[in-house]
């Protein structure tokens, strides 16, 4: 039985705000925060099709020593060769030369192969909270009357085999059949799960009003996918069983509207099922409890470090904001380029026109669940490809790395300039950025974005003819 059919987002993109002007060390820059994704719906559900996933790259390291490596193991790469580099080749070059090399798992941690996702509530709800959907209606969070779910986190209780205990406690109270509760989490920048088969351990603790109700209780794991929320894929209905941990699965395959390389958000559904036979009325008031732990793609490695946009097969979700600066100029594009990227092949291509000086673009992606990024360094690849309408560079540019935390609290990295045909490597430590305003805070990171300007105008200068740079973007990722 499957009543669901479309779904509306838990939680909202977030809202952003005005932009600020910070200087960077080569003479200007911009700053800001743009807007995150509109409330989007649900697509239909489909469980057909399917085709086998591909291994991301890793964000390589130098042979001799460079940004984020060094000779027994860079992110991503190793002088013997790590899962996304090659012996003969880390992102930047390697004592032979060359580009980084490809194959391998995902790394975004000192060269670690990780997941392509993992929640396992350890800490935290890590994101999930109650859904509001309520289209078909049922939804007890929005039932009027009668009392509402809670979601709280248990320290001390675990699905076998997970360290430390830590699990979402869910307690509800139904009334009738087909009510449900429904909790979900964002996943930003959008992950690539495409050959995946995501599972989540729920157990059924126990029922108040007479445990013959709990064959009435159903769970059914659920993933959107795309910017606009515009694919849903939902799972079979599982029966609990009390005191039992039951894994409840979803195989991530591609149908119609639904995209496993874009999956924005995952959603656990527990569900009073009307039997398939007339049952007749519903059997009386009943509370179940359930513990809901460690929602992964069972591959076993740990969770990646946000925000791991390796760009292997899409865009992630990463748009372009103006922040105003520049009203006037033409309209900047963010696409997916599969032929050009560092370490490997796969980046995103902007298109950004100027017109002026004082101008500035953020690159950028909401980060969700709110990351803790303390004591971490992101790192990016930038390169100027080309630039039409003008010469083979961008006047008085610059280049930065930039996060905002909660309450969109910005700070940014050291600025870079940009040359044309090379990587340009950024970095910024989180804990201690270049720059960053008074209540910023890197245990609550939110977005994640580049900027790039063209700075101040230099005494008697003339900008000139608008120009439109085409930029490649790779690697935004932790270690």
């Amino acid at each position: 039985m499957n009543i669901f059919r479309s779904r509306f987002l838990l939680v909202a993109g977030l809202a952003g705000t005005a932009g600020l002007l910070v200087n960077v060390n080569c003479g200007g820059g911009g700053g800001g925060g743009g807007t995150g994704g509109a409330t989007g719906t649900g697509g239909t559900s489909n469980a057909t099709g399917g085709k086998s996933g591909t291994g991301g790259s890793g964000t390589g390291g130098a042979a001799t020593g460079g940004a984020g490596g060094h000779a027994t193991g860079g992110a991503g790469g190793a002088a013997t060769g790590g899962a996304g580099g090659a012996a003969t080749g880390g992102a930047g070059g390697a004592a032979t030369g060359g580009s980084g090399g490809n194959g391998g798992s995902s790394t975004t941690d000192g060269g670690t192969a990780t997941a392509a996702f993992s929640f396992t509530f350890d800490k935290d709800a890590e994101g999930f909270n109650f859904n509001n959907f309520n289209s078909s209606g049922g939804n007890l969070f929005d039932v009027d009357g009668g009392t509402k779910p809670a979601l709280t986190h248990d320290a001390t209780v675990g699905s076998p085999g997970s360290s430390p205990a830590g699990s979402l406690k869910l307690d509800a109270t139904f009334t009738d059949y087909n009510q449900f509760v429904l909790i979900s989490s964002g996943t930003k920048p959008l992950i690539d799960a495409s050959g995946k088969t995501a599972q989540v351990m729920v157990m059924l603790d126990g029922v108040d009003g007479g445990s013959g109700n709990a064959g009435n209780v159903e769970v059914q794991l659920e993933a959107n996918s795309g910017a606009g929320f515009t694919g849903s894929m939902n799972g079979t209905l599982t029966k609990l069983t009390p005191g039992t941990w039951t894994p409840v699965t979803l195989a991530l395959t591609p149908s119609a509207g639904f995209d496993p390389t874009q999956i924005i958000q995952f959603s656990v559904n527990f569900l009073a099922a009307k039997p398939a036979a007339d049952a007749g009325a519903f059997p009386g008031t009943f509370h179940p409890t359930f513990h809901i732990d460690t929602l992964d793609d069972q591959s076993g490695k740990p969770g990646p470090v946000p925000p791991n946009a390796t760009f292997d097969a899409t865009t992630q979700g990463f748009v372009v904001s103006n922040g105003g600066t520049h009203p006037d100029a033409g309209v900047p594009t963010v696409t997916f380029d599969s032929t050009v990227g560092n370490p490997s092949p796969g980046s995103i291509e902007v298109m950004l026109p100027f017109n002026a000086y004082n101008q500035q673009y953020s690159i950028q992606s909401d980060v969700a669940p709110t990351a803790d990024l303390s004591g971490k360094t992101i790192h990016a690849k930038v390169m100027l490809d080309k630039v039409d309408g003008g010469p083979a560079s961008v006047p008085g540019n610059y280049v930065q790395l930039f996060v905002q935390s909660a309450g969109f609290d910005f700070a940014n990295g050291p600025g870079g300039n940009l040359t044309a045909g090379s990587w340009t490597d950024l970095s910024l430590t989180v804990s201690s950025p270049s720059f960053m305003i008074t209540g910023y805070d890197p245990t609550k990171i939110i977005q994640v974005g580049i900027q790039v300007g063209t700075g101040a105008m230099p005494d008697g200068g003339t900008f000139g003819a608008e120009i439109a740079p085409h930029i490649h973007i790779d690697s935004i990722v932790a270690q």
